[in-house]
């Protein structure tokens, strides 16, 4: 199939300036030596660069395309007919997102939304251009089919635990990723993020975390939590 670049959005950077200073993501995305010169140069003709602030939804039920996140977090939801939210998954620095163009992808049949957790810039893949890609390049439409396979094994995990799982050993999973995340011993987050990250109410993140720290495994303070005991927070995820 031949590729021609066609006219990109307003926020599309040039092609100089994508290979400058994104073209090592790429590489260690695992896509970008995929595709021939054509396709690159389409490719870097359709990605476009989006900064959003923390608490703000990625978009305003537009298509998007294929995310990367060059830096920040976002989080992907469900929301219920009654207003409440099933955290999916989230998206960490470095990494990229296809459920973003479920738009394109016919066999996808439910809605996510998704929100930024951190201060984030984006590169994004147009959906049009995500769709070209994936139907003329067979290592592309590998990698995307890998992301979404891996994205729906975290969902169906999420659900797993909202179904059969205490909430101590969820919210301690949860502590543990976000300490992997951090690097450091200590979580700023509020009540009502954890809650809405870990599919509950503030209420019940209040009482779970009035636990641990009874134990001894962490110390919270207003928007801060301090784990004391690492060993003893992963023995509720056994």
């Amino acid at each position: 199939m031949n590729i021609n670049a066609e006219s990109t959005v307003a926020e599309n950077m040039n092609a100089d300036k994508i290979t400058d200073n994104y073209i090592s993501f790429f590489k260690k995305a695992g896509f970008y030596d995929f595709f021939s010169e054509e396709e690159k140069e389409y490719f870097s003709a359709n990605i476009s660069t989006r900064k959003v602030l923390k608490g703000k939804p990625v978009s305003e039920g537009e298509c998007l395309g294929m995310i990367m996140l060059i830096s920040g977090e976002i989080r992907a939801y469900m929301v219920s007919e009654e207003g409440r939210e099933i955290t999916l998954f989230r998206v960490y620095e470095g990494e990229c997102c296809a459920l973003t163009a479920s738009c394109v992808l016919s066999y996808i049949t439910f809605e996510t939304h998704v929100s930024e957790e951190k201060d984030c810039e984006l590169l994004i893949l147009n959906s049009r251009a995500f769709a070209r890609l994936t139907e003329s390049n067979v290592n592309f439409r590998c990698y995307s089919y890998e992301l979404l396979i891996d994205r729906f094994s975290s969902a169906m995990r999420s659900v797993q635990q909202i179904l059969f799982d205490s909430y101590v050993k969820r919210l301690a999973d949860y502590l543990i990723e976000e300490l992997s995340v951090a690097g450091k011993n200590e979580i700023e987050k509020t009540q009502e993020e954890i809650a809405r990250q870990t599919s509950s109410a503030r209420e019940v993140v209040a009482r779970t975390l009035k636990r641990l720290s009874r134990a001894g495994i962490i110390n919270y303070e207003r928007g801060k939590i301090t784990v004391k005991d690492i060993e003893k927070l992963r023995s509720f995820t056994e």
